[in-house]
């Protein structure tokens, strides 16, 4: 079980951009990545917990510290992104 939920965290970012190229299947694709980076970690680290695996355990805890770094980065970046560019009439106060 841990090799699937590996597998699907390190697919994540490639159906993310497979849902943002394809129109049809493209909700189902960036709903499956964006759970992925956040549900994947936590089930690993649960199931590691459960059934005493130290190494899965340290895969988990890397992949949960990677999973929210990105997630960081991702908003942070967002709120740059949101900022009214020089000029722009709509955001004078």
């Amino acid at each position: 079980m841990s090799s699937v939920l590996t597998v699907w965290w390190a697919t994540s970012p490639l159906a993310l951009i497979a849902g943002y190229h394809l129109t049809a299947a493209a909700p189902v694709l960036v709903w499956t990545a964006l759970t992925g980076v956040v549900v994947a970690p936590v089930a690993g680290l649960v199931l590691a917990y459960a059934g005493g695996h130290p190494r899965v355990r340290r895969r988990f805890a890397v992949m949960s510290a990677v999973s929210l770094a990105v997630c960081f980065l991702v908003y942070v970046f967002w709120q740059f992104a949101m900022e009214c560019p020089p000029g722009d009439p709509s955001c004078t106060p």
